[in-house]
């Protein structure tokens, strides 16, 4: 079956950007554009197709962007609130509001979210504590009465470390939210660092998809489009 699924896979690929080798000093490869509409197609091991357009899918260079038909993990990035594809890589700047060519100042509702992995999990994952609900179920257990679940920021609830002390050598705020079965949401927020972020964990059950990301701190009152963005995208860019 994977052998199969390799062949249909590279089979797919387009030769516009064939994947090969390129010498270190050839520039002129290394600064050929591509089209940010263009579909990078690949298949997930065990898991779905993707045609991702290349504005999403990162900043590859052309000879490499079609290398990998068949992965065990990719990721993307897209700004908030319209979902659109990033001008800039994200990867090698600080912050998530970047001023790009044709867009408006971004104001305090325009950012940045990178989706930093997206791989597949099943329930099975769960012993291997990967999933939020049993990371959030190991540490209420193996800590006992030491964690305290306070519902907070709208349907979100904050697990509340209660031996951390007033004063904790590192401040992180910790959310989950298990409420709806086809999405367990699981967030670790540092709001006092130079760059306040929150990472976010995603585990999509009924698409069998984890995904782990990151957005600014500031936005954390936001989480709901954020995460239905996420999965939005994914779904879109499924092969059916």
């Amino acid at each position: 079956m994977a052998i199969v699924t390799l062949v249909w896979a590279t089979a797919t690929l387009s030769d516009e950007y064939p994947c090969k080798p390129v010498p270190p000093n050839d520039t002129k490869t290394r600064s050929l554009p591509i089209d940010p509409d263009y579909l990078v197609k690949f298949k997930l091991v065990d898991g779905p197709a993707f045609a991702i357009p290349y504005g999403y899918y990162g900043f590859a260079l052309p000879e490499k962007v079609n290398c990998q038909p068949l992965r065990d993990v990719f990721s993307f990035n897209f700004w908030m609130p319209d979902l659109r594809a990033p001008k800039k890589d994200p990867y090698g700047l600080a912050y998530f509001r970047i001023q790009e060519d044709g867009h408006p100042k971004p104001g305090p509702d325009d950012y940045i979210v990178q989706a930093l992995f997206v791989k597949r999990a099943t329930d099975a994952d769960y012993a291997k504590h990967k999933l939020p609900s049993s990371w959030l179920f190991t540490w209420l257990g193996v800590y006992d009465n030491r964690f305290l679940l306070r519902p907070e920021v709208n349907g979100l609830l904050r697990v509340i470390d209660l031996e951390a002390g007033s004063n904790p050598a590192v401040k992180t705020e910790d959310y989950v939210r298990l409420a709806d079965p086809r999405e367990e949401i699981r967030l670790e927020c540092s709001p006092d660092t130079l760059n306040p972020t929150c990472i976010y964990y995603i585990y999509l059950s009924d698409l069998q998809l984890l995904i782990k990301g990151r957005f600014p701190y500031d936005a954390l009152a936001q989480w709901r489009p954020i995460m239905s963005a996420n999965r939005t995208l994914i779904e879109h860019w499924i092969i059916k």
